[in-house]
């Protein structure tokens, strides 16, 4: 019998299997994306069980498996590290929460680890309680999310030549590069100067000062509708939750994000 694995995981997904086992895709910490049979996690919990609850989606726990052949291994404990009770008060922090959950599951194959990433989601997920600030914070984990995925090529330089680019000759190239005016091509569209310049600050601003950046909401949008111009074409279908999350404002407010269009 193979010898069960220790690590840490974020439940990204969860489905009731039988009236006392779920199925959990979960993001662990040492190796990637794994599906688990959680046998009798819905069984109301005795002193000798080894769920004291059923793993709920959104969770970060420490977890013990065994794995099995084929790609369903066996869940043997799990303790609940933290639950982000926050998330279910707040409709805005739902939505925000379960984009996370579907791009991490969308983005990466199993076995494939992201540690670095998966304390970024954790990272968010908690400061998603602060009630400020959630566009930017969407903004800085996706920035996060399609560079460790190979799509992002965002800095000073040009993606083509590799030369500096000169303020305000910037100009975004889909899925996600910046061009010097000399490699533009025709489809490629102006990057203003503060939109280019606040991306750096994203990208270079630790999590826990992101609450307090102060940026201009309409910039905050633009780059969130290159980003997600970027996730569309890198994901072969797009997950469910991003239809839901809008450009910025009051949760339950705002038109939802349309497709983007060139200009």
């Amino acid at each position: 019998m193979s010898r069960p694995i220790h690590t840490r995981g974020l439940v990204l997904r969860r489905t009731d299997w039988s009236e006392t086992s779920q199925i959990v895709t979960v993001d662990t910490r040492d190796h990637g994306i794994v599906d688990l049979l959680a046998k009798g996690s819905r069984r109301p919990a005795r002193r000798s069980s080894s769920f004291a609850e059923p793993l709920d989606l959104g969770g970060w726990y420490d977890l013990v498996y065994r794995p099995r052949k084929g790609d369903l291994h066996l869940a043997v404990e799990a303790r609940l590290i933290e639950g982000f009770p926050h998330l279910r008060d707040d409709l805005g922090a739902w939505l925000e929460a379960n984009g996370i959950l579907d791009l991490l599951r969308a983005s990466f194959s199993p076995g494939d680890p992201h540690p670095a990433l998966l304390r970024s989601a954790l990272s968010c997920l908690k400061l998603l309680s602060v009630g400020r600030a959630r566009l930017a914070l969407r903004d800085r984990f996706v920035i996060e999310l399609l560079d460790r995925s190979g799509v992002w090529s965002v800095g000073d330089n040009c993606a083509n030549c590799e030369a500096e680019i000169p303020r305000g000759a910037a100009h975004w190239h889909a899925p996600a590069a910046l061009l010097c005016a000399g490699c533009r091509t025709g489809g490629d569209r102006p990057v203003p100067e503060e939109l280019r310049t606040l991306l750096g600050t994203l990208q270079s601003t630790a999590w826990g000062n992101i609450p307090s950046l102060v940026a201009p909401e309409p910039l905050l949008a633009a780059i969130w509708e290159r980003l997600r111009e970027a996730l569309l074409h890198h994901l072969e279908r797009a997950p469910r939750s991003l239809r839901y999350l809008r450009a910025g404002g009051p949760p339950g407010t705002g038109a939802p994000l349309r497709s983007p269009s060139p200009r």
